[in-house]
């Protein structure tokens, strides 16, 4: 039995609900603080692993504004 992680906090993630199990790995449906749904392994949500549902990354490229640049590349 998958043990509930229902009403805790996961960096920008929330769990609504355990969705399947694949072996040893559960899946969850969460909830990102940009209103986007994502399925994700419970274990790499709690190893801090997996934070968001993307955006995260997208905007931590925006910041600095150069990650299109040639500069960036190099």
């Amino acid at each position: 039995m998958y043990k509930d992680i229902i009403g805790k906090r996961f960096s920008r993630l929330t769990p609504i609900r355990f969705v399947y199990r694949r072996g040893k790995v559960y899946y969850w449906l969460f909830i990102c603080n940009c209103g986007k749904e994502t399925i994700t392994a419970k274990q790499d949500v709690m190893s801090g692993h997996t934070q968001s549902c993307g955006c995260l990354k997208i905007e931590t490229r925006i910041k600095h504004g150069m990650w299109k640049t040639k500069i960036y590349n190099i």
